[in-house]
């Protein structure tokens, strides 16, 4: 009769023990509100930008960038994974702009806000020759 009892009990511990074991977070399947992403080029040179995300459904979330004024792109979760495609105007330090001059492609994970970002400058802009640099990339929520 001990044994039974000795054994419900250690069951009963034992439930109590897996019900309180952190969950992993759950994956945004949705992206609303501001953003901070932070990217990092591989010399180790880190820079700051404002996201601005409006979700347009499940899987679904319009961005922009630097701010709610400028015009959004359209960001898409597929496979557990954000993807967003941009075209931007660079602006260079003289206070030049070179229109349509660099592209941005963007993939983070749902479940980490981690990833990546590819950026090509498309002709030269600022003092930067046309070309591919990859980046890390990191969301985390606005506070």
């Amino acid at each position: 009769m001990y044994a039974k009892a000795s054994f419900a009990i250690a069951a009963m511990f034992a439930g109590a023990a897996i019900g309180v074991a952190p969950a992993s977070p759950a994956p945004a399947t949705q992206m609303s509100g501001h953003y901070i992403a932070e990217t990092t080029t591989a010399g180790g040179q880190s820079s700051t930008h404002d996201w601005y995300f409006t979700a347009c459904g499940s899987g679904c979330a319009d961005v922009s960038f630097n701010g709610p004024a400028n015009p959004p792109f359209r960001a898409q979760l597929a496979n557990g994974q954000w993807t967003v495609d941009a075209t931007f105007d660079v602006s260079c330090s003289d206070g030049t702009w070179v229109p349509a001059s660099m592209k941005g492609h963007y993939v983070w994970d749902a479940t980490t806000l981690s990833g990546s970002a590819q950026l090509t400058y498309t002709q030269a802009a600022c003092g930067n020759q046309p070309g591919t640099q990859s980046e890390s990339l990191h969301l985390k929520p606005a506070t």
